[in-house]
C-alpha cells in the first residue's frame, strides 16, 4: 500500500491517474489501471475513477503491492541499514536533468524505501518535480520530506548512459562518512568497458588534464597543465581482445607511460604461449592453461571466462566483436566524463559512445548502447574515521555485471 497527499501546488484539472504517475514514476501502468478496476485506489477513503480530478489536501490510498510499484525497474546489489547500493541501468538518470523524462535512480529508491517503511509520501503535481523540479542534484544534497527528515541520497553520481553501481546513504552519518571516503580514495571504483580497437601496453595508469567545454557538453583531456584543467588519473587493465582472426585473448607483458600519460609500447605485448603454442590466459578468475589442457572455446570459437566473485558464471568475451577490447577501468579520480573522454584522448573510445567515440565507428559495431559499466565497489577503509559506524564494511566488495551483459 502507498499513500499519497496532493499538495498546494497541484495544477487545475489534473486527472487522478496522471497524478499518480507523476508522483510514482516507476508505478506499472498495467498494475495502475488494473487497481482502478478493482476499485484499490481511493480518495479520502472512498473509491474514485482514473479521470476525478485531484485537489489540494486529497489523501491517495493506493492498494498495489511494493514489488509492482516499480515494474522491476530497482535492482540492488546491497543493502543494511545504513547504505544501499542499487544497479543502475543504461539510459536511466540518477536524479532529475534537464533531459527529464522517466522515473530516476533516486526516485525509484525513495519509493521503495517508503513503501518498506509504510511511509507516505507528500507529493506535488506532475510536472513540477517529484519532489525537486529538473534542478540538478549534487552527490549528497539528496531530497528532504518534511514529514519523515533525512531522506535516501545520493553518495555520487553516473552518467545517463552508463550502468551500474550507485552508493545511496539512508541516513546523514553514513552519508557524511561514505563522501569522506570517496574523497579519500577508500573506496575504490572499477568499471567494465568495451573500446575499439587494441590498447597497449596492456596495463597502465594514465595521467592528464581535465578541462569542461561546456558550450558542448563535452570534456577535453590535455597531456599537459590546462587554464582551468583538473588533474585526472585513470588506471586500465585489457582482460581479452578480438583480432578477427584468433581466439579472444589478454596480452602478456609489462606496463609502460611516458611522462604525459601518452602509452609507450613495450616488446613483451604478444600473448604468451606455452611450448605446444597453446595461448596461456589470464582474465582474472578464469583457469591458467598448462601444457596438457587447451582453452574451452564457444561456438563461435571464442574461449569464454567468467569475473570473479560475480553471483553467476557470465560470458563476456564471447560478445566482444573484431577489434575490440574489453577492459577492466579504476577511477582513481572522479570528474566528469572521465573515462570516457580518456581513453578516446588515448585512441581507443568506448563503443556506443555518443560524444567521444566517432559516429563511423559506432555505425559500423551497429552499437545501441554506451559500452561502460561501474561494476565494482571495494571498501578500503584506513580506520582513521573518527565516527566507527561504516567500519564493518572494510574489506567488503560488492559485484554486478548484470547491467553491461543485457546491454549487448
Amino acid at each position: 500500500m502507498r499513500v499519497l497527499y496532493v499538495g498546494a501546488g497541484v495544477k487545475p484539472g489534473t486527472r487522478l491517474d496522471e497524478y499518480i504517475k507523476g508522483a510514482l514514476p516507476s508505478i506499472a501502468q498495467g498494475a495502475l489501471y488494473k487497481a482502478f478496476r478493482k476499485k484499490d485506489i481511493k480518495v479520502g477513503g472512498k473509491w474514485a475513477k482514473a479521470d476525478a480530478e485531484v485537489i489540494p489536501g486529497d489523501k491517495i490510498s493506493i492498494y498495489i503491492n511494493d514489488e509492482l510499484l516499480f515494474a522491476g525497474k530497482l535492482s540492488i546489489a546491497y543493502e543494511d541499514e545504513n547504505i544501499l547500493v542499487a544497479n543502475k541501468p543504461q539510459g536511466m538518470s540518477v536524479h532529475p536533468d534537464r533531459y527529464g523524462g522517466g522515473a530516476t535512480l533516486i526516485d525509484l529508491v525513495r519509493e521503495y524505501l517508503g513503501c518498506r517503511s509504510g511511509g507516505g509520501s507528500s507529493a506535488q503535481s506532475p510536472g513540477s518535480g517529484y519532489p525537486g523540479g529538473n534542478s540538478e542534484q549534487s552527490p549528497g544534497s539528496g531530497y528532504r520530506d518534511g514529514s519523515h527528515g533525512f531522506a535516501a541520497s545520493l553518495c555520487h553520481r553516473l552518467d545517463r548512459n552508463t550502468s551500474g553501481l550507485v552508493i545511496i546513504a539512508k541516513n546523514k552519518p553514513a552519508l557524511d562518512i561514505i563522501l569522506e571516503k570517496l574523497n579519500t580514495g577508500e573506496i575504490k571504483k572499477h568499471y567494465l568497458c568495451v573500446v575499439h580497437g587494441r590498447p597497449v601496453p596492456e596495463e597502465c595508469q594514465l595521467e592528464g588534464w581535465l578541462t569542461k567545454d561546456e558550450a558542448n557538453g563535452i570534456v577535453k583531456i590535455h597531456n599537459s597543465k590546462a587554464p582551468g584543467s583538473l588533474k585526472v588519473v585513470t588506471r586500465y587493465k585489457v582482460l581479452a581482445y578480438n583480432d578477427g582472426a584468433t581466439p579472444t585473448r589478454s596480452f602478456g607483458g609489462t606496463s609502460a607511460c611516458d611522462e604525459d600519460g601518452v602509452l609507450s609500447h613495450n616488446k613483451k605485448g604478444a600473448p604468451s604461449n606455452n611450448d605446444k603454442g597453446v595461448p596461456s590466459y589470464n582474465i582474472k578468475g578464469a583457469s591458467s592453461n598448462n601444457d596438457k589442457e587447451a582453452p574451452s572455446y564457444n561456438v563461435k570459437g571464442v574461449p569464454s571466462y567468467n569475473i570473479k566473485g560475480a553471483s553467476s558464471y557470465i560470458s563476456i568475451v564471447e560478445h566482444l566483436k573484431p577489434e575490440t577490447s574489453l577492459l577492466e577501468v579504476e577511477l582513481v579520480t572522479g570528474r566528469t566524463h572521465q573515462i570516457r573522454a580518456h581513453l578516446a584522448h588515448i585512441g581507443h573510445p568506448i563503443i556506443g559512445d555518443g560524444k567521444y567515440c566517432p559516429n563511423s565507428v559506432n555505425k559500423s559495431f551497429n552499437a545501441k548502447v554506451q559500452q561502460l559499466c561501474a561494476y565494482k565497489l571495494r571498501f578500503e577503509f584506513c580506520g582513521t574515521s573518527t565516527d566507527k559506524r561504516l567500519e564493518y564494511l572494510s574489506g567488503k566488495e560488492i559485484m554486478e555485471i548484470t547491467a553491461f551483459t543485457s546491454a549487448y
